[in-house]
């Protein structure tokens, strides 16, 4: 099981490289993440059937105030010392939600568009389960900026299924709430066939 609770949840997903970065120096990063913000943050060690095998989960948890800053945080601090920055950011969309992202006619993907600055859109392909992938790009301000706007949007909607990356089926899996996912690195939107693990 994941650290979903009633407060809700927000799964990370970055590269390898850029999980170990913020697992690294004996996981003070986190520690000082979980101070400043008040969310819990969980960094996976496995791949996740609905993500690329190259990529691994970081899970935050707690309410959404806490959750936007721990992601801010985070994102910020990866922009800044990994590698010179984030390349790419990317939402994971669970089943039944990319309708209430996009808006009626696509008016909240614009607006997310115009108020970040960034380039936001679905990718071509999508993983396994019925999830869908939101690929954010710009400059790293931007992209954060969107990538906060979009977890905002998800916590807001309304009466969905429980949704879960770890298991669609199982005990519990009817009372977990559903989690926000999302991806950072530089890949590109349209995936290769057989790139998702199985």
């Amino acid at each position: 099981a994941g650290l979903a609770g009633p407060a809700g949840e927000t799964a990370l997903a970055v590269d390898t490289a850029v999980a170990a970065w913020a697992a690294g120096r004996g996981g003070r990063l986190l520690r000082d993440l979980r101070a400043s913000s008040g969310a819990a943050i969980q960094v996976s060690r496995e791949s996740s059937s609905v993500l690329p095998r190259h990529l691994r989960l970081i899970e935050v948890t707690g309410d959404l105030e806490a959750r936007l800053a721990a992601v801010e945080s985070l994102l910020d601090q990866a922009a800044e010392d990994h590698g010179g920055g984030l390349e790419e950011v990317c939402i994971v969309l669970p089943p039944g939600f990319t309708g209430f992202v996009l808006g009626r006619a696509g008016n909240v993907i614009r607006k997310i568009r115009k108020q970040s600055g960034a380039e936001v859109d679905l990718a071509n392909d999508t993983p396994p389960g019925g999830h869908q992938l939101l690929v954010i790009e710009g400059d790293p301000e931007a992209m954060i900026r969107a990538t906060l706007m979009a977890i905002e949007r998800l916590d807001q909607v309304p009466g969905l299924a429980k949704a879960s990356i770890h298991s669609a089926t199982g005990p519990g899996a009817e009372s977990r709430p559903p989690p926000t996912l999302a991806c950072a690195r530089g890949w590109p939107r349209s995936t290769a066939k057989g790139a998702w693990s199985s």
